[in-house]
């Protein structure tokens, strides 16, 4: 009887990892809402943004890629949260550097 052949995680989410198959191809595997995700691409960054496409798909949060730090989210977060209805962050930025002249020297 033939063994299986082990093999090693070259990249992983949180649900989902990639592992490099004998045909020099990348396979996807792992469970997502009880759904088992089985997937082969030729490529491995190919491989990993439907890794990150099927997380995003199933978090109940928004997923957001951004270059904020974790710190600037949950302080645009709480910001977002104590401006009243209809208005945007952006908006209370806007009316902040207006009234402010010397924030933009």
């Amino acid at each position: 009887m033939n063994s299986r052949k082990i093999r090693s995680q070259i990249y992983s989410t949180q649900n989902l990892f990639v592992d490099q198959t004998r045909h020099s191809t990348y396979a996807i595997e792992g469970c997502i809402n009880n759904k088992r995700i089985r997937k082969r691409f030729t490529s491995l960054e190919e491989a990993k943004g439907i890794c990150h496409s099927l997380e995003e798909e199933s978090s109940t949060h928004n997923v957001v890629r951004t270059s904020l730090t974790t710190h600037q989210v949950k302080d645009a977060e709480m910001a977002s949260h104590s401006l009243p209805d209809g208005y945007t962050l952006f908006d209370a930025v806007e009316l902040l550097l207006k009234s402010h002249t010397s924030l933009l020297q």
